[in-house]
């Protein structure tokens, strides 16, 4: 329990700090004067606002072929609110995933605007209603080479 204790006798109200983000509190006052100590009010519960997630866990990429990458990660230490989405960063792409509650590991296939043989860095971040996470650890993901695609018709030139 977290005591708050004040000396003004005219207070009417009374901050509270260092509190955890996204944690419903159990409040009740009792009044101590030369007279005695009161009962305890009824208690109040309130919730604290959301705060910054830490960062996704265990981000690994799974599968590569030519023309897509295979991610999945876990779903950070502390939300520290309700995760509604992650954004999943690589090359100059931005994939919007929405999260789906008491998922633990997601998984996604990246394949917009992914080339083959190519090096990618890839990061992502946890959000919720308000704050985002910072970005995770880089992971990286070389695409395989593709099949030639098809050659243009063969023209000779004067000899």
């Amino acid at each position: 329990p977290l005591n708050v204790t004040t000396d003004d006798q005219d207070a009417s109200k009374i901050d509270i700090q260092n509190l955890k983000p996204f944690t419903l509190y159990r409040v009740t006052v009792q009044v101590i004067s030369r007279a005695g100590i009161s009962d305890f009010s009824d208690p109040k519960y309130e919730k604290t606002f959301p705060g910054t997630p830490s960062v996704p866990r265990k981000v690994m990429v799974m599968d590569v072929n030519s023309s897509a990458i295979q991610l999945t990660w876990k779903v950070p230490a502390k939300t520290n609110g309700v995760i509604s989405h992650y954004f999943v960063y690589y090359r100059n792409f931005l994939e919007k995933v929405i999260a789906i509650p008491a998922e633990e590991t997601y998984s996604v296939a990246l394949w917009q605007g992914v080339k083959s043989y190519t090096n990618y860095s890839i990061s992502v971040t946890a959000c919720n209603d308000k704050l985002c996470s910072s970005p995770s650890v880089t992971v990286y993901g070389m695409t395989c080479i593709d099949a030639p695609g098809v050659m243009m018709e063969p023209y000779v030139v004067d000899v």
